[in-house]
């Protein structure tokens, strides 16, 4: 597995991450040459973010949608958890269905 890696620094005016190849911070506009302050970010798999993704499709759909250019493996996991969480929700839901139907037959009949 190749891990992508992006790598961020800090803009000394107004504090937020901007990418390194990034000349001015596109927040407040202040050059960025000479920033000490620098972290890597890899991009690999994740499992709490499927898991999240799982639970909560929306929210899966909004990650994939904001990091399948950056980080496409971290967009990938996303929406894997996102496809099974509603595929998970079909099934119970038609589970669910299927078994209140049948115990209000079965009412309808002892009437």
């Amino acid at each position: 597995m190749v891990e992508k890696e992006v790598v961020f620094v800090y803009c000394h005016h107004c504090g937020k991450v901007v990418q390194e190849d990034m000349q001015y911070c596109p927040n407040c506009g202040y050059p960025l040459q000479n920033s000490p302050y620098v972290y890597h970010e890899t991009d690999a798999p994740s499992f709490l973010f499927a898991l999240i993704s799982f639970f909560a499709p929306l929210a899966g759909l909004v990650l994939y949608i904001i990091w399948r250019k950056d980080f496409p493996q971290k967009a990938k996991s996303c929406m894997n958890g996102m496809i099974c969480g509603i595929i998970a929700e079909i099934l119970v839901t038609i589970f669910l269905m299927s078994y209140l139907s049948q115990n209000i037959m079965g009412v309808i009949i002892n009437i």
